[in-house]
């Protein structure tokens, strides 16, 4: 069963919107994009149940933010380190797949891998989630 997804978020002024967090500034805003497909691996008829999920997972963050380390020069010659900061528009890309099996009745097994598909923002390169539901 294909699905599709899509938003943006809004925010307000907080204190994480800056170096020093000593004064409030604007949080950027984020435009989100899921797009993918779920499908039964088992029969209807079966007692098992086994489904598959493939997701693109798309965020935007508009005018973002970030640190970079430099390397500075001073009149004298001497090097020595600085951070800046400055706004940015990144554009994070990121795909998932995902297994459900019903081992007995009411007893759900899940796994999920994400992982990115591109370099943008400070990310793990995969992400796995394992679980394991009770139904009663």
């Amino acid at each position: 069963m294909p699905h599709v997804s899509a938003g943006y978020q809004f925010n307000r002024k907080s204190f994480l919107a800056t170096p020093l967090a000593r004064e409030k500034a604007r949080l950027p805003g984020e435009a989100f994009f899921a797009v993918g497909a779920d499908a039964s691996l088992t029969r209807p008829s079966s007692d098992k149940h086994v489904t598959l999920s493939a997701d693109l997972l798309d965020r935007i963050v508009l005018n973002g933010p970030r640190s970079l380390l430099n390397s500075r020069t001073a009149l004298d010659g001497t090097v020595y380190q600085s951070f800046d900061f400055d706004s940015h528009t990144r554009h994070e890309l990121n795909a998932a797949v995902g297994l459900k099996a019903e081992l007995k009745p009411g007893i759900v097994l899940t796994f999920n891998l994400m992982f990115r598909l591109n370099s943008a923002g400070l990310r793990s390169r995969a992400v796995p989630l394992a679980g394991l539901s009770a139904i009663y």
